[in-house]
């Protein structure tokens, strides 16, 4: 009796320890934070607007950091401006000619080993308005990853210049 109830124990505990292994979604998903303008003036003299897109993410697959054609890259991250119309509608522009923003693993040492690959975290694009496009701007903007596997798209607060 006492060789059943050690063996029932050590079963219980194996099952206990035993992780339950669950499926990954190999599309990354990101989450809108925030969208900071500051107003600065450049070694001119001239007004510069910096403005600071914040979002965060999750790649439940480590955007799958194996060997691709796309080299050290991670993600590519596309922004699409929107310029606010005076009866409050949108309309796609083409004033912001850095649309795509590339994320790489040269230097930062982000291969994630082990069972548990995915990444996530907070990503922080900077962008400098020399010239202001108009008095309200707005983004959409998603990430696509190695596999080129497309997140979800966000779309920014609405940015005002005046």
């Amino acid at each position: 009796m006492k060789n059943h109830t050690i063996s029932l124990t050590v079963i219980v505990i194996l099952l206990i320890a035993c992780e339950e292994i669950t499926t990954v979604n190999p599309v990354p998903v990101i989450e809108f934070k925030e969208f900071t303008l500051t107003e600065g003036k450049d070694t001119l003299g001239n007004v510069v607007f910096e403005g600071k897109l914040l979002f965060g993410f999750s790649d439940d697959d480590g955007a799958d950091l194996s060997n691709t054609p796309y080299g050290d890259t991670i993600y590519s991250i596309i922004t699409i401006p929107y310029i606010k119309n005076p009866d409050h509608s949108y309309a796609e522009s083409d004033f912001d000619t850095v649309n795509n923003y590339l994320i790489y693993d040269e230097d930062m040492n982000i291969s994630k080993v082990g069972q548990n690959k995915t990444l996530h975290g907070d990503i922080e694009i900077t962008r400098y308005y020399f010239l202001i496009p108009a008095d309200t701007i707005r983004y959409e903007f998603y990430i696509i990853d190695k596999d080129n596997n497309r997140s979800n798209v966000e779309v920014t607060s609405d940015i005002g210049f005046r």
